[in-house]
């Protein structure tokens, strides 16, 4: 009679918050005897990153906020420029968003370049487009 093995793949932990570390075992079919192991893997976490291109802050309650949503990134900046390059909007944390406004007042429509600084390495920039 043949024997079939089955390899499964199971987490076992977290290093630094930056990998995730897994370990393959073997088991015998009908059986729950573990019939190899090997030794751990450690696999960078993907970061993921979210940037709207659009927002419209007219209070209707549907992209009222300028913000970047990501999973797996440390710490972050955003810098919002108007085109002129001056600085409208700075946010030293993930969760702060910008309401389309400078100084109380409300911002003309129009293109605005934003800078994203995450883990003091990497840098993104883009447009976002601000409509009313």
């Amino acid at each position: 009679m043949k024997q079939i093995l089955f390899i499964l793949l199971f987490p076992i932990g977290l290093f630094a918050q930056e990998w995730d570390v897994y370990r393959i075992k073997a088991i015998q079919n009908g059986d729950t005897t573990i019939v190899s192991v090997s030794n751990t893997i450690e696999v960078p976490k993907t970061q993921l990153i979210y940037i709207p291109t659009v927002f419209s802050p007219d209070g209707d309650g549907t992209n009222d906020l300028f913000y970047v949503k990501g999973q797996n990134i440390g710490h972050l900046c955003l810098e919002v420029y108007n085109r002129w390059g001056q600085e409208v909007f700075s946010a030293p944390t993930l969760g702060d968003r910008w309401d389309g406004t400078y100084r109380g007042q409300a911002c003309p429509m129009g293109t605005y370049v934003y800078r994203l600084l995450w883990d003091k390495k990497t840098i993104k920039t883009g447009t976002i487009t601000l409509i009313r």
